[in-house]
């Protein structure tokens, strides 16, 4: 064979070259027969052609020289074409130089046109302003285009507020979506165009550049050269292997682009001032990767003044234009950016030198970065593909080495890593300890002195790897700094590169990426396996990738992808193959070579019985590791252990190998990393495929794409005929060549398809996603449902990419931002604020409580439209508003004995009376009744909103002249409705529930009905006068009949004889008169003719008075029914007049209190005037927000929201910008609805599932900036130990002065969520304590929390001490006084910290140790010993203590002026006087509840201590007279000032009437429980202690009255009667029995100065004594104005007029008990809430007619902080929800024995008491365990008491304890 031939082989044999071309060619070759046909058929007819041509020339040439032959004939044809297109060729390169100048020269002139057309623009809009026309300013093509310009101006936008905000990220948004789409339409058409010629591209090359080497010969480039293109002002970059540099391979070169991306990313993220980081995108589409990098203005063009261009180019100020023949650095402000950039992330400031270079140059960045100074201001960067750190070829043996060390331009260590670079503390120390071995301390090691091999190779590298300020603190100390954990280790870009060979340094550089690679391979990597095997994988399946996004997880350890394979290495798995054991011996006998599957160093579990055994009964495998000792063998036969095997001789046994101690997870994790490296592997031979198939064709073809594509999906499946083949052939080692030869063993790859099957979907899903491809739905699920197998065709891709990457991690936080911003507004959008802010001028929500009786306007109009409310209306009704927190309504009920209405003033606003005038009112109602009935549910002078008799809904428009109807839809009773009448000065709209059901136009309407009401009146006025007529034309036929009735009737007979009578006399008279009678025809009349005259004379009497009546009639009517109009028209303009009224008609002449009354519910009354009106959307708006619930679905956008911050924090985890903003966001969500509990849990429950997420993805910056953006309040407290908590499981090592949340911020965290407040979760103690520790173990911060040093504090043990210490040091308190509990108990403070704390606070003075049972003797003595200036010591409830603590004090502290040792039963008589007889200066001793202090110790103290002022005692039962005796007569009595003798029984009548006489200075005095006293030494007391102001007598049942007079008998004192008791402010007499109202009488007559009386249980009070009490019996001078304390529980005769008594006397009371008072009522709370407005504690215990009135009376009046109701069965649900609503400030709360009490009650106690401290629910049973174990769970801080207990401290019931002082 010839050489050429034997080089086809081998190219054919190749894996690429070879088989996956061959492969290639023929999936072409089988689609394209047809195609080919054609081709062939073209090529004949070419041939043919050249045939004919050939054949003419021979004939030519045969004619004119015979002598050539045929060959050399055709030769010469063949010459004469070459020299023509040479010649060709020449010409056409002469016309394009002529071109190329022509179109530098064009370039100017556009140049200068582009400047000439933007100043006369310019010019044109200054001469409109000029003109007052300031147009529109439109946005050119080319500014929407200008990719840097839009970004860095949205970037410097304002976000002051909510819509500058919005608008910001909504531009940065656009700029992202649109740089990506204009990315991907270009990076397509240049890969469609690729192969065209240059003339038939669409999109022009800007530059083009020769290849290196022999590109020709090679097929590298198009013809030779490089393109770059330009499009929609982005360059465009194909990035494959042109110049060779990637080894020839494009998947190589793809990489370049890949870091590109990726560096440019860790630039942006740094977000340098004044230094443009440009935008990228990769586009990944056929095979090929295209870099789009938006174009910088990096062209400074200068013109003169007339727009000439003067001149015009580029200048680069950083890096390379030559390829490397010079560099440059020329720019400072670029240099000190870049220093910031490297700072950030680890790069190592180095020298490089170009080849015609003479000096050095210093670089922050890769050599190969590029800077331009900008023409809009500023600088930009480019070219990034080498700024990361290169991968050390050597370091990384398990991957195929690359020829010439390469692998340099594309393996590159990932930032993550980079940034936290490290040198173990363990080699710098034993760097340090060699130093000091061979160089005396004399000997400076600085400089260059350790570079001439005098170290081991190890350390001379590792000493040139450290930074120079390291080498140079160490040559100074000689030792590594205190405190130093690790050392930071920068890194060059430039190291192994050419760039810095020779340069200072650059060895270490060399060594230190060298260290760095092999701590990725031998630290990171092991640690991240250790991790995968401990994670829970819970029930997750391969399906999903066992829940582990691999990917991710290996970047954020900076582990780059190509290490998975030898990850895969570390975990367990079965060895294929068998081996011999032999009886105590190291090595295994195998029966094949596992030298492919064990390695040196492996751990190795060998499956023996016994194994088995222990593996079954639960114990752990017992390991064995392979012996790493060369002398012991390791061959193709036997493997040795490290240790002998001590098990029996087993053949053929079973092996499992692996490199951790953990097995768990190894299946799982072996697969899946497994399924990752196949998918991927995968992924690039199908681009390898496709580029390939483009190559051949010459094209890029969407058809052969989706070919291509199903092929390999088949191929995946097992579909394809060669599946198999292609799995344990191209596949196998293609895996084996990208990850390594340990990736995937030997003996996996026969059953390689069939292993994976359970992982197809998984790999399948990694493909499509990692291809950019979209499969159909049903394609997809039904490949899920049987993947094995499964045919893809072409058809069921519905998308063949491209896939884009970028560098812009503000795309997706500007989408999340403004779907949070959407999120906000959503939830702050409540339905009032939604009223409001669409200018209501009322708005009414009828919300109030219950007793309220203003109705508040919400509405512009403020309160001067506040409504009243009648008493009879029913509150908190439930309401149908889902968007308000009380939801409530007002209830209606016309059956109440007054009107249920709401009444208003006059305003002219509220009802505008133009007709022009718009309005709008808007309400919420509900009928519950009332059919058949007109029900107004408002109505003022305009309008009116009812519901007809018919049951329809209706509104009216009113006016002076008519009323206007608009009906509505039915009414449904029980159903909320929301309408809205609207009435915009010509039409009237009803809307009901956002449905418009009825529109009229006004004014027709009104004419027409004012011209029906002018008609009806014409018509009825012209029916009354016909009437009248009708009635005259009838009054005659009437009178008639009437008349002849009448005269048929007795009375008419009598009337007419009568009349007939009269008729005759007169005639008789008249005739007999007149002496002319004949002549003038008189005559005498007849009966008939005087009866038939006075029936004449009586019709026509009869029918003048009936024409008259019919007058009369008519009159009326017409002017009733002219009067009825006016009344009609008077009626309509007082309406005008009358204010509106909500539940009936306005007041009117017949009824002031209206009618027509409502039935049902109204809530959310707005009114709406002039251009505020509603309009149709907003109208829908308001009913959407009512009915919907805005949380809920600001929940869902806020999930969307936190979805896509959580995607913008997987694409740059550590972007301060992103976490700052998100953490922000989510933060802030939490104040939204705050005084909602479920809203508040529901806020930090998405907090805390961020956290978890955090964790889960180890993103420990984004946890601390949770921390730091957390609101300031307690209730966050939780939030914050979580995040911190988290934090440190992360990295417990993460905080120090310079991280993401550096320690001094750190040190302010427990007081920004008070997290050592009394009461506050174990949990919060514990991290405040651990954050103080933390801060204080930096030596800088020591004194951080104060001018007093704490650093010594981080050894205390007690979290409570250390968190005390750093509080006092806080409040700037005196030092000296350690008195921790005043800022909480420190009650589990132990011997250990108190010596700590002694030891460094040698000069305390006061020592405060309440409580703590934990202290024995020794740590008392130490602290004695070391704090000798001791004075104050409390040791209360100390128990362990006995009589050696006190001889400590006896020894160390003899200047000790106060002692309390209350309940220190060890204490014994003995060494209680020897200490007296040393502390001769004590003022102060405590000794309750200290039996063995008995008479002696008593005495003993009164003798030696001559200046003791205070002496507590009670309960010390071995006080007897005789001791008390001995005291008052040897005690310094001018000095005593406080004695307490409580409960010492065996004191008697003498033993005090000696102390009253001896001690006349004491100001407090308890002898409570003394109950041998008797009125002999109680007047003793009161008679001679002339300045005691505070008086206990508890319990002494034998006193008497008598007490509080002065006895003029025996003793005839003036002083003493004058100053008896005057000065006494604190009084008890509880359970006095003997006592009755006179008692009161004299203390009302002594005590005018007393702040606190107790006298519960004293049953002879009555209201008489209660008077004297209050106003002193013989001055008759009121008592009572300073009393701040009364107790007169359970006094029977107490009623509500006594009380009162009391109340009205006593205004500032603060605490009060009238427990077992059964005769108050409900008046007496407004006794006490009219009258004592300041009281805070208050005890009404089995007040048994207390109901929910008197609750609802004291909501409205008081703030109250304890509250005892025990006992008051009448108490209901409602009543304790209206109290925890209106009393937030409650702390301790008594619901004991409330019968009627439920769940509900609890419920409410849960969701608004939430500083409720203190809960007694015992004997409810209406109440759950399950509730209350709900309300423990929401406030951890509650003591809920179900029980009845007592209190065992005191003996006392839990019901007194609220209000003992």
């Amino acid at each position: 064979k010839t050489i050429a031939s034997i080089l086809r082989d081998v190219c054919g044999s190749d894996l690429e070259t070879g088989l996956m071309l061959a492969a290639a060619k023929e999936m072409m070759a089988s689609q394209e027969q047809v195609l080919m046909g054609l081709a062939n058929e073209t090529a004949a007819e070419g041939y043919k052609a050249a045939s004919s041509r050939a054949d003419k020339a021979l004939r030519i040439a045969a004619r004119n020289d015979a002598s050539m032959s045929p060959q050399e004939q055709l030769k010469q044809l063949w010459k004469a074409d070459a020299e023509k297109i040479d010649k060709k060729a020449h010409a056409a390169s002469e016309l394009e130089r002529d071109m190329e100048k022509l179109a530098k020269k064009l370039r100017g002139f556009k140049l200068t046109l582009d400047e000439l057309h933007r100043r006369r623009g310019h010019l044109d809009r200054y001469m409109l302003i000029q003109r007052g026309d300031p147009g529109e300013v439109s946005c050119a093509p080319e500014l929407r285009l200008d990719w840097m310009q839009r970004h860095r101006a949205a970037w410097a936008a304002r976000e002051d507020t909510v819509e500058e905000s919005v608008a910001k990220y909504t531009e940065l948004a656009s700029v992202g979506v649109d740089f990506l789409d204009a990315c991907a339409r270009g990076a397509k058409t240049i890969i469609h165009e690729f192969f065209l010629p240059i003339e038939k591209k669409t999109i022009q090359p800007i530059s083009e550049r020769l290849l290196d080497g022999r590109c020709l010969e090679a097929g590298r480039g198009l013809a030779g050269m490089r393109f770059k293109y330009e499009a929609f002002n982005v360059r465009f970059k194909v990035w494959v292997d042109d110049h060779g540099i990637f080894n020839g391979s494009d998947e190589c070169a793809a990489k370049g682009a890949g870091n590109d991306l990726r560096g440019s990313l860790q630039y942006h993220k740094c977000h340098l001032k004044d230094l443009q980081i440009p935008l990228e995108a990769t586009v990944d589409y056929h095979g090929f990767r295209v870099l789009c990098v938006a174009k910088l203005s990096t062209e400074l063009a200068v013109f003169s003044d007339t727009g000439e261009l003067r001149k015009a180019g580029e200048e680069m100020v950083l890096g390379t234009s030559d390829r490397g023949e010079t560099i440059v650095n020329a720019n400072r402000v670029v240099d000190n950016r870049l220093g910031e950039a490297a700072k950030r992330l680890n790069y190592a400031r180095h020298s490089v030198k170009g080849q015609a270079d003479i000096l050095n140059t210093d670089l922050q960045g890769s050599v190969d970065m590029r800077a331009f100074k900008l023409g809009i201001g500023g600088f930009g960067c480019l070219n990034f593909w080498r700024s990361s750190p290169p991968e050390d070829p050597d370091s990384t043996p398990h991957l195929s080495l690359a020829p010439r060390g390469q692998s340099i331009f594309w393996r590159m260590l990932r930032p993550e890593l980079v940034k936290t670079n490290v040198v173990a503390l363990h080699r710098v120390e034993a760097l340090v300890r060699e130093i000091n071995e061979k160089f005396e301390p004399s000997v400076h090691v600085g400089g260059d002195f350790l570079e001439k091999g005098k170290l081991t190779e190890e350390h001379e590298q590792l000493w040139n790897t450290l930074p120079q300020q390291w080498r140079q603190r160490i040559s100074e100390m000689r030792a590594v700094p205190p405190g130093t954990k690790a050392i930071k280790i920068p890194l060059s870009p430039d190291a192994n590169c050419m760039a810095e060979y020779g340069t200072p340094n650059w060895e270490g550089h060399i060594w230190a990426v060298r260290d760095a690679t092999r701590r990725l391979i031998n630290e990171v990597l092991p640690d991240m396996a250790k991790s995968f095997a401990a994670r829970d994988l819970g029930v997750k399946t391969m399906l999903t990738g066992y829940g582990v996004n691999i990917t991710a997880d290996m970047h954020r350890h900076g582990v780059n992808i190509r290490h998975m394979g030898l990850l895969r290495c570390y975990f367990w798995r079965k060895v294929v193959g068998t081996v011999d054991l032999t009886y105590n011996s190291p090595n295994l006998k195998t029966r094949v070579d596992l030298r492919g599957q064990v390695q040196k160093g492996d751990l190795i579990i060998l499956h023996t019985p016994a194994q088995r055994g222990r593996s079954e009964a639960g114990l752990p495998n017992q390991h064995q590791r392979v012996s790493l000792n060369e002398g012991r063998p390791f061959s193709s036969k036997v493997i040795a252990l490290e240790e002998d095997v001590t098990e029996l001789s087993q053949n053929e046994l079973e092996i499992s190998v692996g490199k951790l101690d953990d097995e768990r997870n190894s299946f799982e994790m072996r697969q899946l990393l497994l399924a990752e490296m196949v998918a991927r592997t995968v992924k690039n031979m199908a681009r390898y495929y496709l580029r390939a198939v483009a190559r051949a064709m010459r094209t890029v073809s969407e058809r052969c794409l989706a070919l291509v594509l199903s092929e390999f999906l088949n191929l995946v499946s097992g579909a394809h005929a060669h599946s198999e083949a292609f799995w344990s052939g191209q596949l196998f080692h293609s895996v084996r060549s990208r990850y390594g030869m340990c990736a995937v063993a030997e003996c996996e790859r026969i059953n390689l398809r069939k292993d994976l099957e359970p992982a197809a979907i998984y790999i399948l899903n990694r493909f499509v996603e990692m291809m950019g491809l979209r499969l159909s739905r049903r394609c997809t699920a039904n490949f899920n449902e049987e993947p094995s197998g499964f045919k893809f065709v072409p058809a069921d891709l519905e998308s063949s990419g491209p896939r884009l990457k970028h560098n812009m991690p503000f795309l997706d936080f500007a989408r999340a931002q403004l779907l949070a911003y959407t999120a906000q507004e959503r939830r702050a959008k409540s339905y009032e604020n939604l009223v409001v802010g669409d200018g209501a001028m009322l708005y009414l929500k009828l919300a109030e409580r219950r007793g309220s009786r203003v109705a508040y306007n919400k509405g512009s109009a403020g309160l001067a439209l506040n409504g009243v409310y009648s008493r009879t209306c029913r509150m908190e009704a439930d309401g149908p508003i889902a968007n308000d927190e009380l939801n409530r309504a007002v209830s209606f009920d016309p059956q109440a004995q007054q009107v249920p209405r709401v009444d208003f003033k006059l305003h002219s606003e509220v009802a505008p009376m133009g007709e022009d005038a718009p309005w709008c009112v808007e309400v919420w109602c509900r009928a519950c009744g009332g059919e058949t009935t007109t029900r107004v549910v408002l109505m003022s002078g305009r309008y009116q909103i009812s519901a007809t008799r018919e049951d329809y809904w209706e509104m009216s428009v009113l006016s002076a002249v008519a009323d206007v109807a608009i009906p509505g839809p039915k009414v449904v009773l029980g159903e909320w409705v929301h309408l809205v009448g609207v009435y915009d000065g010509t039409m009237a709209k009803l809307w009901c529930n956002a449905t418009l059901f009825a529109s009229f136009e006004v004014r027709p309407m009104v004419r027409r009905e004012v011209d029906r009401k002018l008609t009806e009146f014409e018509e009825t006025r012209e029916a009354l006068i016909l009437k009248e007529q009708k009635a005259r034309d009838t009054c005659k036929r009437s009178t008639e009949e009437q008349a002849a009735a009448f005269f048929k009737t007795k009375e008419g007979s009598e009337r007419i004889k009568s009349a007939a009578a009269t008729l005759i006399e007169h005639a008789e008279f008249k005739f007999k008169m007149d002496a002319r009678a004949a002549e003038k025809g008189l005559k005498l009349l007849s009966k008939d003719e005087a009866r038939t005259l006075a029936k004449q004379e009586y019709r026509e009497a009869l029918y003048l008075k009936n024409v008259e009546a019919i007058a009369e009639a008519c009159r009326k009517r017409m002017e009733g029914h002219v009067e009825s109009r006016q009344k009609e028209a008077e009626n309509a303009l007082e309406r005008a007049t009358k204010p509106m009224r909500i539940g009936a008609t306005c007041a009117n002449k017949k009824s002031s209190s209206g009618s027509q009354l409502f039935f049902g519910d109204i809530c959310h009354v707005a009114v709406y005037t002039g251009t505020n009106i509603l309009s149709a959307d907003k109208i829908k708006a308001h009913n959407t927000s009512g009915r919907q619930q805005r949380s809920l679905q600001a929940d869902r956008i806020f999930a969307l929201a936190a979805a896509q911050f959580q995607t913008a924090l997987d694409f740059a985890p550590d972007d301060a910008q992103v976490l700052e903003k998100y953490c922000s966001s989510l933060c802030n969500s939490l104040v939204f609805d705050a005084s909602n509990a479920d809203a508040v849990k529901r806020n930090k429950r998405k907090v805390s599932d961020a956290i978890g997420v955090f964790l889960d993805t180890e993103n420990a910056d984004a946890l601390a900036e949770v921390l730091r953006r957390l609101p300031k309040d307690y209730k966050y407290g939780d939030l914050g130990c979580a995040a911190y908590e988290a934090l440190l499981d992360l990295d417990p090592d993460y905080f120090t002065v310079s991280s993401h949340m550096p320690l001094r911020e750190l040190a302010l965290i427990p007081s920004k969520f008070s997290l050592f407040t009394p009461g506050s979760p174990a949990s919060f103690m514990r991290v405040a304590a651990h954050i103080y520790r933390k801060v204080l173990s930096e030596g800088s911060l020591g004194s951080i929390y104060g001018e007093v040093p704490l650093a010594w504090a981080k050894a205390l043990q007690s979290d409570e001490v250390i968190v005390g210490l750093v509080a006092q040091a806080e409040s700037d308190a005196d030092q000296r006084d350690l008195d921790l509990h005043v800022f909480h108990p420190i009650d589990k403070m132990e011997d250990c910290d108190l010596m700590v704390v002694a030891d460094n606070r040698r000069l305390t003075t006061a020592l405060n140790l309440t409580e703590c049972a934990k202290i024995t003797d020794e740590g008392v003595y130490e602290a004695a010993k070391c704090c000798t200036s001791l004075k104050a010591l409390n040791i209360d409830g100390c128990s362990k203590l006995s009589d050696r603590s006190l001889l400590a004090l006896k020894r160390f502290a003899p200047g000790l002026l106060t002692l309390s040792a209350s309940k220190c039963h060890r204490f014994g008589d003995v060494a209680l006087t020897s200490l007296f007889q040393t502390t001769k200066k004590l003022k102060i001793l405590n000794v309750n509840f200290c039996k063995e202090f008995s008479d002696d110790a008593m005495a003993a103290l009164a003798k030696c201590c001559k200046f003791l002022e205070l002496l507590h005692c009670q309960h010390c039962t071995g006080l007897t007279d005789l001791g008390v005796y001995q005291f008052a007569l040897e005690v310094q009595a001018k000095n005593l000032r406080s004695l307490d003798l409580a409960y010492c029984r065996n004191i008697g009548d003498d033993a005090l009437e000696v102390v009253a006489k001896k001690c006349l200075h004491l100001d407090w005095l308890s002898v409570k429980g003394l109950s041998r006293l008797t009125d002999g030494s109680i007047k003793a007391l009161t008679h001679n202690l002339w300045k005691l102001q505070h008086l206990d007598l508890e319990d002494l049942f034998l006193i008497t009255d008598d007490v509080f007079y002065f006895d003029h008998e025996r003793d005839g004192r003036k002083a003493a009667d004058a100053a008896m008791l005057t000065t006494v402010t604190s009084l008890n007499l509880s359970e006095c029995t003997g006592l009755t109202d006179d008692c009161l009488g004299g203390i009302a007559t002594r005590c005018a100065r007393l702040r606190s009386f107790k006298a519960a249980h004293v049953p002879e009070l009555t209201v008489a004594g209660f008077r004297h009490f209050v106003v002193e019996p013989v001055a008759r001078a009121p008592r009572g104005e300073s009393l701040h304390v009364l107790d007169l529980g359970f006094c029977p005769s107490m009623d509500d007029r006594a009380l009162e008594t009391l109340c009205k006397a006593c205004p500032q009371l603060e605490t009060l008990n009238v427990a077992g008072c059964v005769q108050l009522t409900d008046g007496a709370m407004k006794i006490i809430c009219t009258n004592c407005g300041h009281v805070k504690s208050l005890g009404l215990s089995y007040v048994k007619r207390l109901t929910d009135a008197a609750i609802c009376t004291a909501a409205d009046y008081l703030w109250l902080e304890e509250l005892d109701v025990s006992g008051c069965s009448h108490l209901t649900d409602d009543g304790v929800e209206v109290l925890c609503l209106e009393m937030a400030g409650l702390v301790k709360l008594d619901l004991s024995s409330c019968s009627k009490l439920t769940d509900a009650a609890i419920e409410s106690i849960r969701r608004h008491s939430e500083h409720l401290r203190w809960l007694k629910v015992a004997n409810l049973s209406g109440v759950t365990s399950e509730r209350l174990a709900a309300l423990q769970e929401a406030n951890s801080n509650l003591r809920v008491i179900r029980e009845d207990l007592t209190n065992h401290d005191d003996g006392k019931p839990l019901d007194r304890i609220a209000f003992d002082e």
